[in-house]
């Protein structure tokens, strides 16, 4: 609800640019961070490392929080009300709990990616 809020607030000032580039930043750093993580060699593993459309998702939202594009405002609202927010309720995790890295990027990317559809609604 605060999310909504400050995005209404700021709708249409200059503390809206400054804000969603903030708000992508990190989210961009942190699924760039987790996507190299992916590709090394000892995490590397074709059912798991490969991008689904769910993993898309943040670029989507990083490409609406810094362009504002109807067409990935759009997705973002979509991917990241419906997708994120059902693989968060059905999480099909095989790693450990809290400290583990895959952990960490499930639960991280999702929680970000349906923030920012929160904010952009």
């Amino acid at each position: 609800m605060l999310l909504v809020r400050a995005g209404r607030r700021q709708r249409g000032t200059r503390s809206e640019v400054l804000f969603t580039r903030t708000f992508a930043l990190p989210l961009g750093l942190f699924a760039l961070a987790m996507r190299i993580y992916r590709v090394l060699p000892p995490q590397w593993d074709i059912g798991v490392s490969p991008p689904h459309l769910s993993d898309l998702a943040w670029i989507v939202a990083i490409c609406a929080l810094w362009t504002r594009r109807w067409w990935a405002h759009s997705l973002t609202h979509y991917w990241g009300l419906t997708l994120d927010p059902r693989a968060m309720l059905t999480p099909a995790l095989d790693a450990p709990g809290f400290p583990h890295a895959d952990f960490v990027d499930f639960w991280g990317q999702r929680t970000l990616v349906v923030w920012a559809a929160i904010y952009l609604a």
